[in-house]
């Protein structure tokens, strides 16, 4: 049952009243029937079209014989397992829906989904063929700790509502409500696949610790705002494979968690900000393949990166990179290369102030007192004269020297 007449693919209107009661006792009239193809290969009859409905409802023994899975209640949660290939493609909880992910979806993302789903902390709606834009509504969200969008067809720009996401926004500690282990002898396991550093990684166990938002491999125009720097909890941001242009905020380095940042494949311009240097937990950069330009801030954590991570930018110079800068860029005050560079003469300076004091400070002593100068001389004398005999002693070739000595 569903009060939204835009998922029908088929529909068929009733005449004269068929009222229905539904669990809680409320009666709603019926206004028609018909299909709804939530995926590609999916497809649901007889559903009923209720216009009055404030939410929508599923018959489970429908659902089971639809789409071939079985669904299995525990006391707090319930789990949708798909009876081929055996994946959990669903889990509810008491309070709502914590993690949500199918395949196959074409057409538009519904603007209510934020709405249907306040608790949602995880959405993957990774290689479907979504179109339009990124609903404003999933930003009213603030439980969301993973947004997996990846691999569609979304156009428009990212919303400055970003920072909306209050789920983002904090350090990551364990989630009370992510399980795994033997349950009414199932062995169950919450995971989740997840572009990370340039592959795809499995999550389990560690999960609970993932903040993500992927857009890679989309349409999506537009400046990057900085509100998306007010994530402070985000460890991967992957925007990679879009149309994204201007530049990179300087506060990007308020990620302090970040642990893969990929702009690649994008149009990027300007100057990488030299407060990147400091962000440590940052283990994956992606910057190639952009029109980014001016000296790359090689210090600090930006560093431990190579070459290919600035590949494809006809701007950039500078290590690691074999483009050599100008002389106007290669000394950076912003990214400390001056402090660098008097630290690497220090080594030169201190020696060169040592020598001139070993020759100095003696001078001087004898200078201030003749008295001293002759001790100095003769204590030197006899120990030439020690050597010298020493000498003549071990090598032949000194015997007339030696006769001299005595």
């Amino acid at each position: 049952m569903t009060s939204n007449s835009h998922i029908f693919t088929s529909f068929r209107s009733h005449k004269g009243p068929y009222p229905v009661i539904i669990a809680d006792g409320s009666t709603y009239n019926v206004e028609g029937s018909g299909n709804v193809k939530p995926t590609r290969s999916i497809t649901l009859t007889s559903v009923l079209s209720l216009p009055n409905l404030a939410f929508n409802l599923i018959s489970v023994n429908k659902l089971t014989k639809d789409i071939s899975c079985c669904v299995s209640f525990f006391p707090d949660y319930c789990l949708i397992q798909d009876l081929v290939t055996k994946q959990i493609i669903g889990r509810g909880h008491v309070s709502g829906v914590s993690t949500f992910w199918m395949h196959g979806l074409i057409g538009k993302i519904p603007q209510w989904l934020g709405d249907a789903f306040p608790c949602l902390k995880i959405l993957s709606l990774r290689s479907n063929a979504f179109s339009g834009e990124v609903p404003s509504g999933l930003f009213n969200l603030s439980s969301f700790e993973v947004l997996d969008l990846a691999e569609n067809q979304l156009r428009g720009s990212i919303s400055t509502r970003v920072s909306n996401l209050k789920g983002l926004t904090e350090e990551r500690r364990i989630r009370q409500d992510l399980s795994y282990g033997w349950v009414a002898g199932v062995y169950y396991e919450e995971s989740l696949v997840v572009n990370s550093k340039g592959q795809s990684l499995k999550y389990t166990r560690t999960l609970s610790f993932l903040t993500c938002i992927d857009i890679s491999g989309n349409h999506l125009h537009g400046d990057l705002p900085h509100e998306v720097t007010e994530l402070s909890g985000l460890v991967v941001l992957n925007l990679s494979r879009n149309h994204i242009s201007g530049q990179i905020p300087e506060t990007i380095s308020e990620l302090h968690q970040l642990a893969s940042l990929d702009l690649s494949s994008n149009m990027f311009f300007g100057p990488i900000p030299p407060s990147m240097i400091s962000m440590s937990f940052l283990a994956y950069l992606n910057f190639s393949c952009n029109n980014l330009s001016g000296k790359i801030p090689y210090a600090g954590q930006m560093a431990t990166f190579e070459a290919n991570s600035f590949a494809g930018n006809p701007g950039l110079c500078g290590a690691p990179l074999v483009v050599r800068c100008s002389g106007s860029d290669t000394i950076n005050k912003e990214m400390g290369n001056a402090y660098v560079y008097t630290n690497d003469r220090w080594p030169y300076l201190a020696i060169g102030l040592g020598y001139a004091a070993g020759l100095l400070i003696p001078y001087l002593l004898m200078a201030a007192k003749r008295s001293w100068s002759f001790v100095y001389f003769a204590f030197v004398d006899k120990t030439v004269d020690a050597l010298l005999y020493l000498a003549c002693k071990r090598t032949p070739c000194f015997g007339n020297h030696c006769d001299n000595l005595h």
